[in-house]
Parts: structure tokens; sequence; C-alpha cells
């Protein structure tokens, strides 16, 4: 993929240097409630996400919060799929990911984010968006908790290659921002930890986060790669990622602006008169006819 819109990976949660919420009129899925999108947040968005020839001249996808402000600029692309999801069921015990990144020194690690519609998506009582619930925020509209590998090592300066299986201990457990029904979980946890932890996950029923995020009805509707909030200059990279939550496993490329994988060669179609064909065939038949009568 070298653009926006390329196997539908877009802008999610992005904001700039001030903080303030980015919403394109083409860049942008899922935004942000109540914000009406605009071509001008698009070129905004353009410069903070990119798709170039970065460090060692790979192509790569470029998140750059290298803007000064007070700290609050964010990066976020997506790729979405609601129905039927990305994952159901049991996806924690085949899980991988593996992605090279080149990090900036002073920089913040350019990370996977996997969106879940949990077991209590719904409009109902005691569901997550009971009564009139309003996502605040680009992109949380499709889940309500979203599982950030925010303990990933980080090694700046150079190319490094994450590997992510079911027994890494990276992940932490975030909510949609104002949603009161879950409680967040920000300390490390592996998949295969959160699929049998016990861990009430929210503040009526207990509920257990293992059936919270993987239970009937749960499913993975979002997948991401962002660099967060915490820092105000920020510049990484990602050449390629390959995970079993998507394209059935095989490499996604990301790829500079303007350049692509290689066509095949296009041969033209000769394309000959009939009356040409049946001349042709007539010969063939009068040449077959008197082979066999000299046999």
């Amino acid at each position: 993929m070298n653009g926006f819109g390329s196997n539908g990976w877009y802008a999610d949660d992005t904001r700039d240097s001030t903080g303030t919420d980015l919403v394109g009129s083409l860049f942008t899925h899922y935004g942000k409630p109540g914000q009406i999108p605009t071509a001008a947040d698009d070129t905004a968005i353009a410069g903070q996400i990119q798709f170039v020839s970065g460090p060692g001249g790979i192509e790569a996808l470029k998140c750059d919060k290298s803007t000064t402000g007070t700290g609050y600029s964010k990066c976020t692309i997506s790729t979405v799929n609601e129905n039927p999801g990305f994952a159901t069921g049991d996806w924690v015990s085949t899980f991988s990911a593996t992605y090279p990144t080149y990090i900036e020194p002073g920089s913040d690690a350019n990370i996977i984010k996997i969106g879940i519609q949990s077991s209590l998506w719904g409009t109902g009582p005691g569901q997550s968006q009971e009564g009139s619930f309003t996502a605040l925020r680009t992109g949380e509209s499709v889940w309500d908790v979203i599982l950030v590998s925010a303990y990933i090592p980080v090694t700046t300066g150079s190319w490094q290659t994450v590997m992510i299986g079911p027994d890494d201990k990276v992940w932490a457990v975030y909510k949609q921002a104002g949603n009161n029904l879950f409680i967040a979980d920000t300390t490390a946890h592996s998949l295969n930890e959160l699929a049998a932890s016990t861990t009430i996950a929210t503040t009526t029923g207990g509920h257990q986060w293992k059936d919270v995020l993987f239970g009937p009805g749960a499913k993975v509707t979002s997948f991401q790669f962002g660099v967060g909030s915490s820092t105000t200059n920020s510049i990484t990279y990602v050449d390629w990622v390959e995970t079993s939550l998507l394209n059935g496993g095989d490499r996604i490329e990301f790829l500079a602006a303007g350049s692509g994988p290689i066509s095949a060669p296009e041969f033209p179609t000769l394309f000959l008169p009939a009356t040409f064909i049946i001349g042709m065939l007539a010969v063939i038949l009068f040449v077959r006819i008197s082979s066999s009568k000299k046999n």
C-alpha cells in the first residue's frame, strides 16, 4: 500500500501539535462524531502520516510528530472490518505479528493496537453503547475496548524487527474515551494471560476480561499502527507487517507514494478476420484429407 485508502487503510485518531483532532474529508474513516471533515485536515494529516523512502532507502509508513506544540500530537492509521470482523472466537492461540520498524532517537515507538467490539457491545441495558452513548474520538465508534502494545522494547536509530506472539507481555487494555462501563488495565499482559484473566473488567455485572475481550460476540474490528501523544517530537517508520489477523497472514508492504508492485507485462491481443480464420481451417482440413488418401 502506498497511500490513504489503499487496501482500506485510512487515518484514525490523529491530532495536530495543539491536540486538535484532524478529520479529513478523504483520508479519515470513522471521524470524530460531530466534527465536519475538511480538506485542510487532509493536508494536515498528510503532513504527519506519509508513505516515503525511509532510512537506508527502505520504503515505509512514516509517522511524523516533529512539530512544536503542547505535546498532544498523535498519529494513527488503521484498517477496519466491523462485519464479520477480522477475527472471532479463539484467535489468541494462533496470534502473530511481525514488523520491521525504525525509531528516531528521542521518539516514541510506532505500536500495534487491536480494537475490539466486546461481548458487551450493544445499546441495551448493561451494554457498552447503552442509551445515547456517542464515541468522543475518531475511530472509537467501531470498538469499545482496545489492546495496546504499549510495552514493546524500544531501540532507536536502527531498523529492528518486532515479533509478538501469544505469550509476549506487551499489552495494556484501554477503553473508549468517556465510556464508564469498563475499567482500563494498563499493566503489561500477554494475550494468553488476558484470555485467562478473571480480573473484573467492568463497573457492573462482574464481567471478567476473558469474557469481555474473547467471549461470545466479541470480535476484532480495528487494526492500527500509531504513535501516542506522550512526546512532542517523534518520527518512526514501519516497513511492512505480517499478522495472523490480516490478509491471511501474508505480508502487507508499506511503499513510497507513487510506487507499487511491478505489473505483469501486457501483451497485445491479436484479432484475426473471420475470413482468414475460415480459410486457414479449410487449408488444414484439405491437408489432412489429402494425407489420409495417400496412406
